[in-house]
């Protein structure tokens, strides 16, 4: 009778054991699952875009935005590419126009650089004709960030719009349709380095 209860305390034991061994293997496999997402991921949440206008809200007297692409990594970005939207303030009774996608490639962004654009600097086609004039940002024009495409140090392609950066299995198709007239200004970013 006592060896049965000892067996039977025995499996118990062993029951409980088991499952709260299982439980901590899970929390392991986790714990390792997000740190190599953290590493996949490690130069990529390190590039950043912003808008250098600050502009809540549109307004009629625009002036020049620029736009400022940072690579915080040790390591350079390639394959490059920014799409930006140029807007207009509308009034109510106009109706809602379509407003021009621009495609740029910047080939590539050097480590612990960052860029700023000036709106003022691009040139953009309307038309893919042959002959096509360059157009100019017009003052009462505005440009909106749309996305920043890019592939990392390991070859991954990365997806940066308002978020976090998003992966992706290659780089999308567009037609190149806008350019820089100046060279775009660089600086070197202070803070830079791998997470």
């Amino acid at each position: 009778m006592i060896g049965a209860l000892a067996a039977i305390g025995g499996l118990i034991f062993t029951a409980v054991a088991t499952y709260y061994s299982a439980e901590i293997s899970e929390d392991q496999l986790h714990q390792s699952q997000d740190e190599a997402d953290r590493d996949v991921r490690a130069q990529a949440v390190r590039v950043s875009v912003w808008n250098g206008s600050l502009l809540e809200e549109p307004v009629q007297d625009v002036t020049p935005t620029h736009l400022h692409v940072m690579n915080r990594s040790p390591d350079p970005i390639v394959n490059v590419h920014l799409r930006l939207t140029v807007e207009r303030v509308v009034t109510s009774y106009e109706p809602t126009p379509k407003f021009p996608t621009l495609n740029i490639i910047l080939n590539s962004i050097p480590p612990c650089t960052e860029l700023t654009m000036n709106q003022e600097s691009i040139r953009y086609l309307l038309s893919d004709e042959p002959g096509a004039q360059w157009l100019k940002v017009k003052e009462s024009e505005f440009l909106t960030f749309d996305s920043l495409s890019f592939q990392d140090r390991d070859g991954i392609y990365w997806r940066r719009s308002l978020g976090e950066p998003t992966r992706f299995v290659d780089l999308e198709e567009f037609s190149l349709n806008a350019r820089f007239a100046d060279p775009i200004p660089e600086r070197t970013v202070k803070e830079c380095g791998d997470i």
